[in-house]
């Protein structure tokens, strides 16, 4: 689909979703402004309730453990159901996709991919689904095998842990300051942008020493 009919598609999404969600944002290729894009990749921070008694299966289904009431659970569900009710989507059923963290449906000839964050992950969340692919694998690539890894810093289950520890990353910023490199604005993002722009700073790169 070409950019205009996608981001028109994917801005209506965004509108629909806000009132279930902390923050929300457009990713992917359309936040990148290609010409032509396969899907509409958007991040979303959902805001959190609390469950009914019918809900207590569901609240299982949930990462809940880091919430201070196990009563509370993500309007995630609540959204994707009530919205498919009003027509805007509905589930893909070719390419199943229907986890807590992601979800594929199809909008008007577009498919839309949800991927849910935190506030303690948001940027870097942001900056995995802005991409492009290889941009962001190069991003947790190790520095031996020609990626931007810094050594004392690693990404697992969608977080960021600096010398094993989880660090919080609110902002795109945030990241690009702790992989001690320039930001680069999404229509730029490549790997050849990242070789490019490095600062190389031996307090991050390697590990402090």
């Amino acid at each position: 689909m070409l950019l205009k009919p996608a981001l028109s598609i994917a801005r209506e999404v965004v509108a629909r979703m806000r009132p279930y969600c902390e923050r929300v944002m457009i990713a992917g290729s359309i936040r990148r402004e290609k010409e032509k894009v396969k899907d509409a990749e958007i991040v979303f921070w959902p805001r959190m309730e609390v469950a009914s008694a019918g809900d207590q299966a569901a609240s299982m289904l949930f990462d809940v453990s880091k919430v201070e009431s196990t009563t509370l659970v993500p309007t995630t569900e609540r959204m994707v159901a009530e919205l498919t009710a009003s027509g805007l989507w509905r589930l893909d059923a070719r390419v199943k996709r229907n986890g807590p963290r992601h979800k594929r449906l199809l909008c008007r000839g577009l498919t839309v991919e949800l991927y849910r964050a935190g506030g303690r992950n948001w940027g870097w969340i942001q900056v995995l689904r802005t991409g492009p692919a290889e941009f962001s694998h190069a991003l947790v690539t190790p520095q031996w095998s020609g990626g931007f890894l810094p050594v004392d810093k690693r990404v697992k289950d969608g977080v960021v842990l600096v010398r094993g520890q989880e660090v919080s990353v609110p902002t795109e910023q945030a990241f690009f300051d702790l992989w001690g490199i320039d930001f680069i604005e999404p229509p730029l993002r490549s790997v050849g942008a990242l070789r490019m722009v490095t600062v190389w700073r031996p307090s991050i790169w390697n590990g402090g020493r």
